[in-house]
């Protein structure tokens, strides 16, 4: 059984499609809206896992995929102390009740390939041993997560994957935070220009939510890899102004947009080598991303 924390979110949706139909346990304030619930599935509110139906839970679960997050890469209104708050501690929480409930369940983080190795970079792509340098509290968060992550595989001999992800495209998009595709199809159809911060020629590497989903599922069964960081990406850069003419492209409308100050949060380049998952999982981004920005633009994301 596999416990999904965060289970509402967009990841989400996409690692429950690509773990077909196997039980499961999604944990969120209220109950996924899109895809609905299927009979293998089910909804445990964030009060009720807290308490002791929650660690029978925890006893029973064969890995626990973490995919909870109260901010997002470019919120620069989250400072070092609400970071620490709103998303670190519970991490710390957790782990250390997998430890006293004596579960051996393993625990699959999803951490942020695109903020934690910073914009001082050696490699070109980058792989996952890479230093870690980040320059927002977004990525700083997530680093601290990933050493209570290997603290706790150290010192409790605890089997653990960390999944670096880089820009993932798809639909079951819930918040309007959060990433350029949305953003730019709500341009579209609202005709209000897409602000664009910089000079648009920040490179990312974006790839198929689906392909992510693969990923986190693959991750979760991968048992004989008791303690694994993996880069998940496409291997390839594509600057902002690039990605505009994709989507353009994709649903046959020009995408307004304007140019704003550059934000300091924001790394110039990230592009990440993800041979290792490749090697040890037969993990590859295969899906196109032009098909897949024409499915968000149909079912209206």
């Amino acid at each position: 059984m596999i416990v999904i924390v965060g289970g509402r979110g967009f990841l989400a949706a996409h690692t429950r499609i690509a773990l077909g139909n196997s039980q499961r346990v999604l944990v969120s304030q209220a109950p996924p809206l899109t895809p609905p619930l299927e009979t293998c599935e089910r909804w445990m509110s964030r009060s009720e896992f807290g308490g002791g139906p929650g660690d029978d839970v925890l006893k029973r679960a064969d890995a626990v995929i973490y995919l909870s997050s109260a901010s997002v890469p470019g919120d620069s209104s989250v400072d070092m102390s609400r970071e620490l708050t709103l998303n670190v501690a519970p991490v710390a929480d957790l782990l250390s009740r997998l430890v006293s409930v004596d579960s051996g369940a393993r625990f699959i983080y999803v951490s942020s390939g695109g903020t934690v190795y910073g914009s001082d970079l050696r490699e070109d792509p980058v792989t996952e041993d890479h230093a870690l340098a980040p320059i927002s509290h977004y990525g700083l968060g997530k680093v601290l997560i990933e050493e209570l992550i290997h603290f706790a595989g150290r010192s409790h001999n605890r089997p653990y994957a960390i999944l670096r992800v880089a820009n993932p495209v798809g639909c079951y998009v819930h918040s309007r935070q959060q990433g350029l595709v949305p953003a730019a199809l709500r341009a579209v159809r609202s005709g209000h220009s897409l602000k664009i911060f910089g000079d648009g020629e920040a490179r990312r590497d974006y790839l198929s939510a689906i392909d992510v989903g693969i990923a986190i599922a693959k991750a979760a069964a991968a048992s004989k890899f008791t303690r694994a960081v993996w880069n998940v990406g496409s291997g390839r850069g594509r600057s902002i102004l690039e990605m505009i003419t994709l989507i353009g492209n994709a649903i046959g409308h020009d995408v307004p947009f304007e140019f704003a100050a550059s934000r300091s949060v924001d790394v110039p380049k990230i592009v990440l080598d993800s041979t290792r998952i490749a090697t040890d999982l037969d993990w590859h981004a295969e899906g196109d991303l032009a098909s897949v920005i024409k499915d968000m633009w149909i079912k209206d994301v």
